[in-house]
Formats: C-alpha cells, sequence, structure tokens
C-alpha cells in the first residue's frame, strides 16, 4: 500500500503536526504547498530526532511543491514542472510504477475563474505530454486546485475533465469538437457536504454579505486517471481533521493556528488491483 499526502500548510511552522500525521498515517509520500520551511527546519521537528525518517526528493526545476518520502529517493523521480505543478515518476520498492502530479493553482484572491481554467489547461497539456513519454496514464493528480469540483478548470474537456462518474471514466476518453479528450475520476465529489465522509470541505471562508456563499470549499483535491482506477478504493481517501489529539476544526470550522486547509490522504493498493 502506498500513501500519499498533501497539505498546504499556508506558510505555518507545522514541523510537529505534519510529522505526527506522517507516522499516524504512515505515509510514503508527502507534498506541501506553502511550505517556506527549510529542509533542516521541518526535519527537526518532524523527524522527532529520528535521522531516518522523511528526506526530501529535490527536483532541479524550483517548484511551489515539495516532496519529501520515507523510501529510497529514486523512488521519485522528477519528469515535468510548469509554475501550478510538478510531476514525479514513482516506482515504489514492490509494485506498480505511477505519474504523481502535485499541483497548486492560483488563488481566487489574485486569479479570475477564467485565468484558473487556463492554468487547469496547461496542467492537463503537461500531463499529456508526460504520460506519452513514460508510455503510460497511472496517473495521480493531488493538490490545491482552489476550485471546487463543480467549476469548469475541474470539468470542462479542455481543463482537468475530471467527472463524479466511476463509470464514464472508465470509458477513457470522449470527443468534443472534432478533439478526443481523456478522463480523470474525480472521488471529491462524494466529500461535498456535512453528510460525506469526513469534513464537508477542504477550506472554510465565510464570505459575509455576498450573494453566493458556501461557506466550505473543497478546493484541495484528488483525481485520478482510469488506468490507476483498479489500485484504488473509497476508504483509501480522506480528509484530515485532526491529527493525533489536535482537532483541525473547532466550532465548526477550520483553526487557521494551523492552517487554513485541511490534510488529504490517498492510500493506492500499488501491489494489486481491484477492479
Amino acid at each position: 500500500m502506498a500513501v500519499f499526502m498533501f497539505w498546504n500548510i499556508a506558510r505555518r511552522d507545522l514541523g510537529l503536526e505534519i510529522g505526527e500525521a506522517c507516522r499516524e498515517h504512515d505515509v510514503d509520500v508527502l507534498i506541501l504547498a506553502e511550505c517556506t520551511l527549510s529542509s533542516a527546519q521541518l526535519f527537526s521537528r518532524a523527524n522527532d530526532g529520528r535521522l531516518d525518517f522523511y528526506e526530501e526528493a529535490t527536483s532541479p526545476v524550483e517548484s511551489r511543491l515539495r516532496f519529501f518520502t520515507k523510501l529510497p529517493l529514486n523512488t521519485l523521480r522528477p519528469l515535468a514542472d510548469n509554475d501550478w505543478a510538478s510531476i514525479r515518476s514513482f516506482r515504489p520498492p514492490i509494485g506498480t510504477e505511477i505519474i504523481v502530479v502535485g499541483a497548486h493553482i492560483s488563488s481566487k484572491l489574485f486569479a479570475s475563474p477564467h485565468d484558473q481554467h487556463h492554468e487547469a489547461s496547461l496542467i492537463r497539456d503537461l500531463i499529456a505530454r508526460t504520460e506519452r513519454a513514460q508510455g503510460h496514464s497511472r496517473t495521480l493528480v493531488i493538490g490545491d486546485l482552489n476550485m471546487n469540483p463543480f467549476e469548469p478548470g475541474l470539468t470542462a474537456a479542455n481543463g482537468f475533465h475530471a467527472i463524479m462518474d466511476k463509470d464514464i471514466a472508465l470509458k477513457g476518453s470522449r470527443r468534443v469538437q472534432g478533439a478526443d479528450y481523456d478522463f480523470f475520476y474525480n472521488p471529491m465529489w462524494s466529500r461535498l457536504g456535512d453528510e460525506s465522509q469526513g469534513p464537508a470541505g477542504t477550506y472554510y471562508l465565510n464570505r459575509g454579505g455576498r450573494v453566493v456563499n458556501h461557506f466550505w470549499e473543497t478546493f484541495d483535491q484528488v483525481l485520478l486517471r482510469p488506468a490507476l482506477l483498479p489500485y484504488y478504493k473509497a476508504q483509501g481517501l480522506k480528509v484530515l481533521d485532526r491529527i493525533a489529539d489536535r482537532p483541525l476544526i473547532r466550532n465548526g470550522v477550520i483553526d487557521r493556528s494551523y492552517s487554513d486547509h485541511l490534510p488529504l490522504l490517498i492510500k493506492l493498493d500499488l501491489e494489486g488491483a481491484h477492479l
């Protein structure tokens, strides 16, 4: 079982909490956004004095995403980067090799929906080129997409083309205006609202007197190519609302003394398949 965790830590000093979460959930690959801690600062807290706990898997290109692993560093190989995504090959010691895309699309504070859609399309194109070069499409996207699953940047054919129905995703692609567009499956649709498994979203913002106010947003997401679905089970996807004995939500809202985003966790059984 390979375990991946993503967290936008909002430039907070959360080394202790990160270390506890990684130990509690046996995380193999940790991806952080808005992490300003040096590796030494992070490890001094996260490793809790154990030098063999996690190491940073660096890339020759500067990225907004940082990758860490407790596995040998050669299990994570840089493949491609742009301003909003960092793509790695993940080859576990035992099991199937996959493509891991850490993503961080621009905030709605600084980008319009059209800007975000454009960024999503550039990431999609980069993923498609990488898949062709690697010869497979076993691709996981995980990160802060700063859009909800229902927004055009996620659903449009020339965006991520990420849909809520696994059976449709397994068709592989659809033709739109003379061109074929590959699907992603987006399991985060099933995590919307207070009757879903886990918190009602991954980010909380009360927009006061605005006409549209979702309160809870699901900005942090996991997307899966159909080729990766045989290795995925729904119970392996979690939005974490606590770390050890620390609740990340208080009085119905995210406790921003940690971060304004909740951590996201996914497990993939890369040693077997389930479809």
